[in-house]
């Protein structure tokens, strides 16, 4: 497979400017090896080094979704499967979802954005949708 060069992504016939796509650090990869996250956006794996928690997510996590912290750290423990969301607001820190399963079989979809220095800031966390849990089986 191979990364962004400095032409950028080619995805769906299309050029992409390498900075539209992602960061170029953690390329995402189509079945036909091109990066692009707009052609195919799942990833097997991604490495993150630690957690960023601010009190209020970590607070609507537990009373909204009835998500511990303890989850979130399991699921990216379970090698979840990873998918770019969206461009972030910073170059270089684009928004990700983890889906992935708890030690204890729940499944659960993380959004989180990915620093540069590689921890992860949790921007939130739900139990999965049917549709993407089926999405996720299938993987």
């Amino acid at each position: 497979m191979r990364g962004a060069g400095e032409q950028g992504c080619r995805g769906a016939g299309v050029n992409y400017r390498k900075d539209d796509c992602h960061d170029g650090k953690v390329p995402l990869y189509n079945q036909r090896g091109n990066c692009c996250p707009f052609a195919d956006r799942w990833r097997n794996s991604l490495k993150v080094t630690g957690f960023i928690w601010f009190e209020d997510i970590v607070e609507k996590l537990e009373s909204k979704h009835n998500v511990r912290q303890q989850d979130v750290r399991e699921i990216f423990g379970n090698k979840p499967h990873v998918r770019f969301v969206e461009k972030g607001h910073r170059s270089g820190e684009n928004v990700y979802a983890a889906l992935g399963l708890t030690d204890g079989g729940r499944y659960l979809i993380v959004f989180f954005v990915l620093k540069r220095d590689g921890r992860a800031l949790i921007l939130s966390a739900r139990n999965m949708s049917r549709a993407e849990r089926r999405k996720y089986e299938q993987r």
